[in-house]
């Protein structure tokens, strides 16, 4: 049986994770080691969520040195039959030993746009490692954005575009059941995602405290959340703080909105709670920034960024009558069809030469 090793940064509830969790369920007869690049930063659940799902779970720490040290262990303990690693500029370091084992197919998976400044990808682009493995961009925008940065440097840089993808239909099941009524005569807004600095968590609260009757309900973790549960009391938010809900649960709690609304800055990648949101049957609004356009196809769901605007949509939302509402939702479940997961894992296996069976 083949073995695929996903090379994450850390563990957590996040993007990366969620793509190798889709890549784990929709890949049969392989064999999945998950390691994390530190130890550190490793949410146990989430390790244990991977363990659930069958993967085996190991960690590599730095300094560079042990880095290397524990990655030879890995390759030798696992012997893979392919790497995909999620961390631009990281995937440099095992580049070598990947020369060595020409057996092992390998890509590097890339889940958000530039996040420094220009310098810190010239320095990686003038790594003859950085184009020696398949790059994968998970969104055209944040394609778009590295094509650009290496024509600037005038260095080559190229790869190819697969849009992260959901199971489509486990949460268009959610969205046949029926929908519990709003809890205490509430207007339940919700937001799925980490607390983090690119999200727009802060600017959300704010409007949901001047729009009256919104219950604002927030899944997830971060470093972000004291500051941002400060704020909430701060502008007296009616904030429910759900805490990290588990994937099995994520469709539950999607069908119990009036509107999840996906407040982000231009930082986001391609955005897999957004697009669960639209599978879930759910109304929509979303920050109108690059990522979003994307997801949404270029909608009137697109709000401006700003407190003024949130309060809008929000005041907007809550005004609309059942047949447009209905009309909405069918749109942008239509637009979330496009992103099922089965084309996405088939992609996946053909790249990193999984696609036939091993011998045995």
């Amino acid at each position: 049986m083949k073995t695929l090793i996903h090379d994450l940064p850390g563990l957590v509830r996040g993007g990366y994770e969620s793509v190798a969790r889709n890549l784990i369920l929709g890949m049969g007869n392989i064999d999945h080691v998950v390691v994390s690049r530190t130890m550190r930063h490793v949410d146990d659940l989430v390790a244990d969520d991977f363990r659930a799902i069958g993967a085996k779970v190991v960690g590599v720490t730095y300094p560079h040195l042990q880095f290397l040290d524990h990655w030879r262990i890995v390759m030798e303990t696992f012997a893979p039959s392919a790497v995909l690693t999620y961390h631009f500029g990281q995937h440099c370091d095992i580049a070598p030993w990947l020369d060595e084992c020409r057996d092992v197919h390998a890509a590097v998976h890339v889940g958000n746009p530039p996040q420094r400044d220009a310098s810190y990808y010239e320095r990686i682009l003038e790594d003859p490692a950085a184009n020696s493995i398949p790059i994968i961009f998970c969104s055209e925008q944040i394609r778009a954005a590295f094509k650009s940065l290496s024509s600037k440097s005038g260095h080559t840089f190229d790869g190819r575009t697969i849009y992260n993808a959901i199971d489509f239909h486990r949460f268009a099941e959610a969205a046949r059941r029926d929908r519990p009524l709003s809890a205490r005569g509430k207007f339940i807004v919700g937001m799925t995602g980490r607390f983090a600095e690119y999200k727009d968590h802060a600017t959300l609260i704010r409007a949901c405290a001047r729009v009256p009757g919104v219950q604002l309900w927030l899944a997830g973790s971060g470093d972000l959340k004291p500051s941002l549960r400060q704020l909430a009391d701060e502008v007296h938010t009616d904030t429910w703080w759900v805490g990290d809900v588990p994937p099995s649960e994520i469709p539950h709690f999607l069908r119990a909105l009036d509107l999840f609304f996906f407040a982000t800055t231009w930082r986001e990648g391609f955005s897999l709670s957004l697009l669960e949101a639209m599978a879930a049957g759910c109304l929509i609004a979303a920050s109108d920034v690059p990522s979003c356009r994307e997801v949404l196809g270029g909608d009137v769901r697109l709000v401006k960024p700003t407190v003024d605007g949130y309060v809008r949509a929000l005041e907007s939302a809550m005004s609309l009558g059942a047949p447009a509402r209905a009309l909405s939702i069918d749109a942008t479940q239509e637009r979330a069809r496009q992103f099922d997961v089965r084309p996405f894992v088939k992609l996946y296996r053909a790249i990193l030469h999984l696609d036939r069976e091993s011998e045995t």
